[in-house]
């Protein structure tokens, strides 16, 4: 460190994570200051002591944005004093920098919570040390290149104490990795569900289970196939209902060659040896994002493709009917040449998926099941995200596609070993009130953490409230998922009330939200007793249709108008009464 003006400085690290992502981020911008600087702490914000803000020295955030532009879980707190302006400060003489996690892919308030408390902190005095960075879903070298750059800006600093302050026009910045200062203007949110932090199997550690059970839920008769999943992740692992698993899978080696084929041309991948093993085990190579595009065209230079990335319209299309790898085809290299290297700093994304855990550790020990639909489709398809998402979001017409992380958990041998990480879920937990009740409604194979709840609630079913669950699936004669255990708990009376909504079956098509409607009046009752509801199901559409027959169900039985009915629901979700 060197010398008298670095040794009395400090820098703080304050992390606001759900998912871990941003907690990981943080501890590698840890690692990297540490060099410079001898006092530097690392803090969450739900630990974070609000008084200590004023009398920091250097604040550096990493930050992701959780739902509709909403702070992580934990930060809420720290939301609500400085970008609310809940609590007066005045940061005069604090330097500042920010870096954001978000999800280019969704269409609102992609980085939000980063752009705020950036733009708040100037406004209470602090001086920006850096512009604030903004990571995609793939952030791993985004961020890596944010830390990278602003570490000569520390070292000034700490030397004299004086910086001048870089600026960029963040209107006009693309995703470029190599920078690490913004992505493109298309909004979104988080991607991987709601979790506070990493458990001590963490999502950065290598850790392994053992797959020793594959079921299929489905009858032969479905056109889908959906399976419950059973790992055994050894000794030391915890975890609680609502919690996540995310997988590292493998590319299936069609996949890989296809792509090697597009970027290189028929039988790239026999020239192409190590980038194909690199590709198979370390890379997501079938989901494509705004940030994804926007790093193609700023690496090749298609001067088609750099107008074209701003165009929402043009974007949104091509997201929904393409496979990354299309880009090399349809938006050839113009600036540089095609190599193992340039591919690679393009398809940045880990090859991971999350699922929601479907069992409660109390009936399982060293267990986990989940609840995983195989993605295998011909022609068009819309993809969406959900509770089990895999992640596919293309499709080209006329070819035969299979969602990865489905297909690798579906075919690998009993016996194999999957690479995991547990992830704590603290927005979607039992409420800390046992005696309460709860409405769980769902979607298909969203039901997956409801059977941890009712695992859990059956072990000492005398201290819980009483339970509610609303499905909805196809046929009770095609995909009743998990029917066998629903019915006896509801002939046993866990489940104090249970029911069905069938789409395809009989003279009645139904779909939950009908249940909600057809059942309104006991469903308000369930709330206004102190109920706490739990929505999950397949992608935002979803979610908002059921959030929506929630507000008529209000509005009608509570006597709300629809103003206050939506201002009702908020109130519930501020208070962890729905959850989803």
């Amino acid at each position: 460190m060197g010398d008298s003006a670095a040794d009395s400085r400090s820098i703080t690290i304050l992390v606001a994570s759900e998912t871990g992502n941003s907690l990981e981020v943080g501890e590698d911008l840890q690692a990297a200051v540490a060099s410079v600087c001898g006092r530097v702490r690392l803090i969450e914000a739900f630990d974070y002591d609000l008084d200590d803000l004023e009398h920091e020295d250097i604040l550096l955030m990493v930050t992701s944005t959780q739902g509709e532009g909403e702070p992580p879980y934990g930060a809420e707190d720290l939301y609500d004093a400085v970008v609310l302006a809940k609590r007066t400060f005045s940061l005069q003489g604090v330097a500042f920098a920010v870096l954001g996690l978000g999800d280019s892919a969704y269409a609102e308030n992609y980085n939000l919570m980063a752009r705020q408390f950036d733009a708040r902190y100037e406004q209470l005095g602090a001086r920006r040390l850096f512009p604030h960075g903004e990571c995609d879903f793939d952030y791993e070298e985004a961020a890596s290149h944010w830390i990278a750059e602003i570490m000569p800006v520390l070292r000034r600093e700490l030397a004299d104490g004086e910086v001048m302050e870089q600026r960029v026009d963040q209107e006009q910045s693309t995703p470029a990795p190599a920078a690490g200062i913004a992505t493109p203007k298309t909004a979104g949110s988080d991607a991987e569900p709601h979790a506070a932090k990493r458990s001590a199997a963490n999502a950065g550690a290598p850790n392994t289970a053992t797959l020793i059970e594959r079921v299929l839920l489905t009858t032969p008769e479905s056109d889908k196939e959906v399976y419950r999943i059973r790992l055994d992740l050894g000794e030391g692992s915890e975890y609680h209902p609502g919690d996540l698993l995310s997988i590292r899978y493998i590319n299936g080696d069609d996949t890989v060659r296809r792509f090697l084929d597009d970027v290189f041309g028929e039988g790239g991948g026999e020239a192409h040896e190590k980038l194909f093993a690199t590709l198979k085990h370390t890379r997501d190579i079938t989901r494509l994002t705004p940030a994804l595009i926007g790093r193609y065209a700023e690496r090749y230079g298609n001067a088609e493709l750099l107008r074209l990335v701003d165009d929402e319209a043009w974007l949104g299309r091509y997201l929904a009917g393409h496979r990354p790898s299309a880009l090399f085809r349809d938006y050839p290299p113009e600036s540089v040449g095609l190599t193992d290297d340039s591919v690679l700093s393009v398809f940045t994304s880990q090859n991971r998926r999350m699922y929601s855990i479907s069992n409660a550790q109390c009936d399982s020990g060293t267990l986990v099941d989940l609840t995983l639909t195989k993605v295998e489709y011909d022609g068009w398809y819309d993809a969406a995200h959900d509770c089990g998402s895999d992640g596919m979001q293309e499709a080209v017409h006329g070819a035969h596609h299979v969602g990865e992380c489905s297909r690798y958990m579906t075919t690998a041998a009993i016996g194999s070993r999957i690479e995991f990480a547990l992830l704590s879920n603290e927005r979607f937990r039992l409420p800390k009130d046992a005696s309460r009740p709860i409405v769980m409604i769902a979607l298909g194979s969203a039901i997956a953490p409801y059977r941890a709840f009712l695992q859990e609630r059956s072990q000492n079913r005398k201290s819980y409230g009483k339970n509610w669950l609303m499905v909805g699936n196809r046929s009770p004669s095609e995909d009743f998922l998990y029917g066998q255990e629903l019915e006896a708990y509801a002939n046993s009376g866990l489940l104090s009330k249970f029911d069905t909504a069938w789409s395809r079956y009989g003279d009645i098509h139904e779909h939950v939200q009908d249940v909600m409607l057809r059942r309104g009046l006991e469903l308000w009752h369930w709330i206004a007793a102190g109920a706490c509801v739990y929505l999950c199901g397949h992608g935002r559409s979803a979610i908002d249709s059921i959030q929506q027959a929630l507000v008529q169900v209000i509005g009608e039985h509570a006597g709300f108008t629809e103003e206050q009915a939506e201002e009702y629901v908020k109130s519930l979700k501020s208070s962890s009464r729905l959850q989803y």
